[in-house]
């Protein structure tokens, strides 16, 4: 099975990329650019998108 976590950089997202892993599941992780290398050890387990900036766009 294939999910989805987005935020996958923060507390909650992280547990779930390790729990979804240790599942067996294929992970797609989308999280800001700046917070990519957090995910240095599982980088050749999932698949990591960096989202687009938004703040820039709600003005």
């Amino acid at each position: 099975m294939k999910v989805c976590i987005v935020g996958a950089s923060g507390k909650l997202g992280r547990y779930m990329v390790r729990h979804a892993l240790e599942r067996g599941y294929e992970v797609v992780g989308v999280c800001r650019e700046k917070s990519i290398a957090k995910f240095d050890k599982y980088r050749d387990r999932m698949r990591i998108v960096p989202g687009i900036d938004i703040p820039h766009l709600i003005r």
